[in-house]
Parts: structure tokens; sequence; C-alpha cells
């Protein structure tokens, strides 16, 4: 089910994607601007769908301009490059200096991360990523804060779906605090100093941290996939 979910969120990320970078000024304010001009015809059929559907383009919108800032400087110039810049996907290999087949590689992680933030879902391997769990945890936040006002009724999504999500931004709380202290606290065995120097710079190819803990890489592999499995328990 969530495969078939994740299927279409990817589509609707392209979608969201183009938009974020065609979009004159912010997309979210535009977003805004046109559901609150529906409040005054709420009485006329169908504009309480239309309604709906404009609040769910906000967030994806600020799903998008999250994973965004999370992205390093070269995928976020790729990204410039080919929405905003309309290159094809050639000429961005030429421009970055990068193999069309890596670029492939980023464009389908970036639009599985849009589509993750979408969906209001961590995938397994996020645990070993801070900022990617405090930003789901932000947009969940304003989700549920912003399902809660403009629709205490469950017009618009039921209480069931808003209880889920609720209950989902709990666990995400408590996998941060414990990501927290793996970073914070002094490490003392192999195990906390191997996710202690992930969690500190998540973007370190394997065998960089495998260096600095002087052990070998697979041992670095070892240690952080016990972590993921025991992280495993909060991603409900």
């Amino acid at each position: 089910m969530l495969k078939t979910k994740l299927y279409f969120a990817q589509r609707i990320a392209e979608d969201a994607l183009q938009h974020h970078f065609t979009a004159k000024g912010d997309g979210c304010q535009e977003f805004r601007q046109i559901r609150e001009d529906c409040l005054d015809f709420m009485s006329i059929p169908n504009t309480q769908r239309i309604y709906a559907k404009l609040i769910r383009l906000e967030l994806n919108e600020r799903a998008v301009k999250m994973v965004i800032r999370m992205l390093t400087a070269e995928k976020r110039q790729y990204l410039h490059l080919r929405y905003r810049r309309k290159k094809s996907i050639v000429a961005v290999s030429l421009a970055l200096h990068v193999s069309v087949a890596q670029l492939n590689l980023w464009h389908h992680g970036i639009l599985e991360q849009i589509a993750r933030f979408m969906l209001l879902t961590l995938k397994p391997e996020d645990v070993l990523h801070p900022g990617r769990v405090a930003q789901m945890i932000r947009l969940q936040a304003e989700t549920i804060r912003f399902f809660s006002e403009i629709d205490p009724t469950g017009t618009v999504v039921t209480k069931d779906w808003l209880l889920a999500l609720i209950i989902r931004h709990r666990e995400y709380k408590k996998l941060l605090a414990e990501m927290k202290f793996f970073m914070d606290e002094d490490s003392v065995s192999l195990h906390e100093r191997i996710v202690a120097a992930r969690l500190n710079h998540p973007d370190e190819p394997e065998k960089c941290l495998a260096r600095s803990c002087h052990v070998h890489k697979c041992v670095v592999s070892r240690h952080l996939r016990e972590f993921e499995e025991e992280m495993s328990k909060y991603l409900v």
C-alpha cells in the first residue's frame, strides 16, 4: 500500500517541483491567497473539494522547499539548471561534470525524498540523518496545526487520519531525542562512537567514518545497520 502511495506521490512531486521553479514569487503565498478567496464561496457546490486540494498543494509546496533546503549545493544547482533554466539532462551533465546516470540517480532520490515528505513519513535510512527527522517533525507539526485550526469538524481529512499523524509525530520526536543523545553525549563504546560520527556527519562516506573511528568499513556498516534496526521502532 505504501509503495503504491509512494509511486503516485513521486508523480505529484515532479509536478510540485515544476511549480516551485516556475511560480512567480512564493508558491505557498499563491496557494494561500486562492484558498482564502474560496472561503467566500464555500456554499457553492464543489468549492469545498477545491479548497481541500488547495490545502494539499500548499503543504506540498512546503515539503518541496524543505527538501531543497537540505540538498547539497551541487544538487540544488542541478535542480536550478533542470527546472528553472530548463536545460536538457545532457547539458546539465556537461555543466556540472556529472554523468547522466548519476544525475538520474539524484533525480530519483530527490523525488522520493519529496514524496516521503508529502506523505509525512520517514524511510529507515533517515534515522541516520538528524536534519531530515527534524524537518519532518516541523512539517508534521505545521500540518497538524493547520488541519486542527481550519478543519476542526474533520471535513477535509478524517479524525482517524489526523490522530494517526499525531501519533507518528510523537514517535518521531522520540526518535530525534534518541539521535541527539548519541550526538551530544561523550561516546564510550565503539558503537556509540560510530553512530555519533554518522549522525554528526550524515553525508560522510563510510570509508571516511571508518578512518576517523580507526576501524574497518564493514565494522561501520554493521554498527549503523544495528542502529537503524534499533530505531525502526519509532517509524510508525
